[in-house]
């Protein structure tokens, strides 16, 4: 399930980055959090996998 899904120019809309991980992870913000399950001490009962990539204004992916 696709959880969080934004792109970010190299500019100002980076200041947001963090505040929009915490909100798209709290389900008083994003009600797809209400579906995932959990164990019996609330910890998610699954795997969230993080992915952040860059791509150039060219629309290439950057790579050294």
């Amino acid at each position: 399930m696709e959880i969080f899904n934004r792109a970010y120019d190299g500019g100002e809309s980076m200041q947001g980055f963090s505040r929009d991980i915490d909100e798209a992870l709290d389900e008083v913000y994003n009600d797809k959090m209400k579906l995932l399950p959990v164990d019996k001490y609330g910890f998610f009962d699954g795997t969230l996998n993080v992915r952040i990539t860059f791509q150039t204004n060219a629309g290439n992916e950057w790579r050294r």
